[in-house]
């Protein structure tokens, strides 16, 4: 494949298959300095390995956005385009910790009251209620991801969260061999930041 390493988004050939979209991960944050790094970290994305014509020995990672081929692929798109908007408007808001308490304050008070409103178009997917139930049981009140009780109890049962190991937009499966139960605060961070340490312990959770 002979795309510049300029551009973030991409078009490679599949062995053994059709064409894929791909993105390098750099989509800038506005600021200097916040660009690839900043959100890889955030995109829980399946990456791959890119191997250009010109520069057969020096493959680069990048996201596999979608498979051309795949029915779903303008839906996979779309995720993509969002994670990046929602990427870019969490990074708009890094200077207010270096505000002092009054320039925070003047912003937020310059602020319109009422939010714009936006049409958007979301892919839901039908979710096992058993495997879900299976995993919150199998935790037994506990986090799967930090090991701490549920926060408080919900219709008498320990509120725990079911999370995908794999996501479903990735085809990951929905069985209990790919889903865990984590807490609110542990749910949330898998969705921002995680490691592969992270990964690897859920694993083992799931496999029990």
């Amino acid at each position: 494949m002979g795309s510049s390493r300029r551009f973030g988004g991409m078009f490679a050939r599949e062995a053994g298959r059709g064409f894929a979209l791909l993105h390098s991960g750099k989509v800038g944050g506005g600021r200097p300095g916040i660009g690839k790094k900043e959100f890889v970290a955030s995109f829980n994305g399946k990456q791959v390995s890119v191997f250009d014509a010109d520069r057969p020995s020096s493959p680069r990672s990048a996201f596999l956005i979608a498979r051309l081929d795949d029915p779903q692929a303008v839906n996979a798109i779309a995720e993509f385009v969002l994670a990046v908007a929602r990427f870019k408007d969490q990074d708009s808001l890094d200077d207010s910790g270096t505000l002092t308490r009054k320039q925070l304050k003047a912003k937020a008070l310059a602020a319109r009251f009422k939010p714009r409103s936006m049409l958007q178009q979301v892919v839901m997917y039908e979710r096992n209620p058993y495997v879900s139930a299976y995993a919150k049981r199998r935790a037994n009140g506990h986090c799967d991801l930090c090991g701490n009780r549920a926060p408080f109890a919900f219709k008498g049962n320990p509120f725990l969260e079911c999370h995908h190991i794999d996501r479903l937009a990735d085809n990951g499966d929905d069985s209990v061999h790919n889903t865990v139960a984590l807490c609110p605060n542990c749910h949330r961070r898998m969705h921002l930041t995680f490691t592969t340490a992270d990964i690897d312990h859920l694993r083992r959770q799931a496999s029990r």
